[in-house]
């Protein structure tokens, strides 16, 4: 059911030279993993975030659900007792420690979505001002909308003190929505060590080894870089692909078995599964290029660890991904859903080894600039302080 764990104690000891008693509190409404993804590796890394706990008590909430990343947004017993529990424990928490702000992450769906309006609405009723994080990429298009998901998602961003976006791009239709300009860029960030830095001795051969990690989706654009694969080889490129995660659609194993066969790719691709740890780091180290065609995203960590590694990213002009990669100066962005300007950029960077060097060294330089979790944390610190006042 998930279990109330504050990171810091607010009981006037001094925790690492500080003294605890004159922090706020927060609660850190989220999962943590297992299972790995997205929004529950970005609130893992919040709470144990050294920069903000100077100033804030996080008290984590969690709303975990440790079964199959497959469950995620679906309607059944176990999430509506887990929404429940969470509510039922959010009281709790605003009754004992009386939290000053809710920090949560916005579904985008409507069972996800109606919790996270139920969790606001009892912040709000002990004093505690939410703070809603956007991770995604569609929830503009959702809030224009008159469905069910559409009403939520204005509901929950119009009643914030704060909202966060990934990128500058995403600001103004943010703003449009919310009816407020309390928006907030907070860019998602990895830690120094977490990368594994430039890797000087990658293939300079007219070949090339294309690293996927995420969910085995289509909405992942899969079926894309299949058909991309396909169409580079065809032109003579040397290109073969590792895909690194696990299937969200098992109905879709069976139709990637059988594009593999008409393509003939089953020399050219290999999936590893969910890669984690060392077996990550040495994919990164062994990878050409990093490619990641989606069809919505926010601002995949995955990305931030290419660049972190010196690869070079070929990815889709949607959510915060252009605030990231620049376009022919970090990576290549494609429109997504099109195979064939995808097959170009393969072919481009396959047959073109000195230019997807610089692109990998430039995009490097671009993560120490902007995309370090120091520097996600101190803009996340500098959010709070606005949704305080």
């Amino acid at each position: 059911m998930g279990s109330l764990s504050p990171t810091r104690q607010s009981d006037g000891v001094s925790i690492d030279g500080l003294a605890a008693v004159s922090r706020i509190s927060v609660v850190v409404v989220g999962p943590v993993p297992p299972p790995t993804h997205g929004v529950a590796v970005a609130t893992e890394r919040l709470l144990e975030s050294r920069t903000l706990s100077k100033e804030f008590e996080l008290i984590h909430l969690d709303t975990s659900d440790r079964r199959s990343l497959r469950n995620l947004g679906k309607v059944d017993l176990t999430n509506v007792a887990l929404a429940l529990s969470s509510c039922l424990r959010l009281m709790r928490i605003c009754v004992g420690r009386r939290p000053a702000l809710i920090y949560y992450t916005l579904s985008q769906n409507a069972p996800g979505l109606l919790r996270d309006v139920c969790l606001a609405s009892v912040g709000r009723a002990f004093g505690a001002a939410p703070v809603v994080q956007l991770a995604g990429a569609m929830y503009v298009d959702t809030a224009r909308s008159q469905s069910i998901a559409g009403y939520l998602t204005r509901h929950a961003l119009r009643r914030a003190a704060r909202v966060l976006v990934l990128g500058e791009s995403q600001v103004p239709g943010v703003i449009e929505v919310c009816g407020h300009s309390r928006v907030s860029v907070v860019p998602n960030g990895i830690a120094e060590s977490d990368g594994i830095g430039p890797v000087s001795g990658r293939q300079q051969e007219n070949r090339l080894g294309l690293l996927f990690l995420g969910a085995l989706s289509k909405s992942k654009g899969l079926i894309d870089l299949l058909e991309a694969l396909a169409l580079a080889r065809s032109r003579g490129c040397d290109v073969s692909a590792t895909f690194g995660g696990e299937w969200r659609e098992a109905s879709l194993t069976t139709r990637v078995a059988g594009l593999i066969a008409d393509y003939g790719l089953d020399d050219a691709v290999h999936f590893a599964g969910v890669l984690q740890g060392a077996a990550k780091r040495n994919a990164l180290r062994d990878a050409d290029v990093y490619v990641l065609p989606s069809f919505a995203e926010g601002q995949p960590i995955s990305i931030l660890e290419a660049m972190s590694a010196g690869l070079p990213v070929i990815s889709t002009h949607v959510g915060a991904v252009p605030d990231t990669v620049e376009d022919s100066v970090t990576g290549i962005l494609v429109t997504p859903g099109e195979p064939e300007m995808l097959a170009d950029a393969l072919c481009l960077l396959c047959q073109a080894p000195a230019m997807r060097i610089e692109l990998g060294k430039n995009g490097y330089a671009r993560f120490l600039e902007s995309f370090t979790l120091e520097r996600s944390h101190q803009s996340m610190l500098e959010a709070l302080r606005l949704a305080l006042e």
